[in-house]
């Protein structure tokens, strides 16, 4: 068995934990901000050879092609909180 530390695993957790928490004043396209923590979490779900959730995670990727179409200084609305 490999040895591996677990600071890679942290910080996966935490971009799905910020994902869970955004709220309406968190930035789309900031540094760590929506569209980069989406982006963070997607590559982890592909590191961790998670490619059953990577597949169920196919709407979060089409929510962030949706953003991605938005004004840099733009947050998220209300409704989009939720999905």
């Amino acid at each position: 068995m490999q040895s591996k530390s677990i600071w890679r695993y942290i910080y996966f957790g935490s971009t799905l934990y910020y994902l869970q928490r955004a709220d309406r004043i968190y930035p789309i396209y900031a540094n760590l901000g929506v569209v980069d923590n989406i982006n963070r979490f997607v590559k982890g779900l592909d590191e961790f050879g998670l490619l059953v959730t990577l597949r169920a995670a196919q709407q979060l990727q089409e929510f962030r092609d949706e953003l991605l179409g938005r004004v840099i200084d733009e947050s998220l609305e209300r409704g989009e909180i939720r999905r």
